[in-house]
């Protein structure tokens, strides 16, 4: 879905992954999980696959429990590709807002 191995995600920093700090509401409920104030948030991001792609994802990150206290925060970020729900949703959105025999704006 990153265009990646899983093995070169490890130890990546989530925002970077997937541009959590684009908007300060994202990157504000991202620092909650990670200071323990919040136990998830999902959100949908656009995203650019290597090969030029475009694709729509909804990204999930959750607080991994630590060993230790001096142990640095960790998540585990779940990235959904959600392009072909999008697309319906956009379709029928423009059917609900035209006219199926014209095809014109009917609101």
């Amino acid at each position: 879905l990153l265009g990646t191995t899983p093995g070169a995600l490890a130890d990546r920093q989530a925002c970077e992954l997937v541009d959590l700090a684009s908007d300060d509401r994202t990157w504000h409920a991202y620092r909650e999980v990670l200071q323990g104030r919040r136990s998830r948030f999902r959100c949908t991001r656009r995203l650019k696959h290597p090969d030029g792609r475009t694709l729509w994802a909804e990204v999930t990150v959750v607080p991994m429990t630590g060993t230790s206290a001096a142990e640095p925060a960790r998540v585990l970020l779940t990235v959904a590709d959600i392009s072909d729900r999008r697309e319906l949703q956009d379709r029928l959105r423009h059917l609900q807002m035209h006219d199926p025999v014209t095809r014109l704006p009917n609101r």
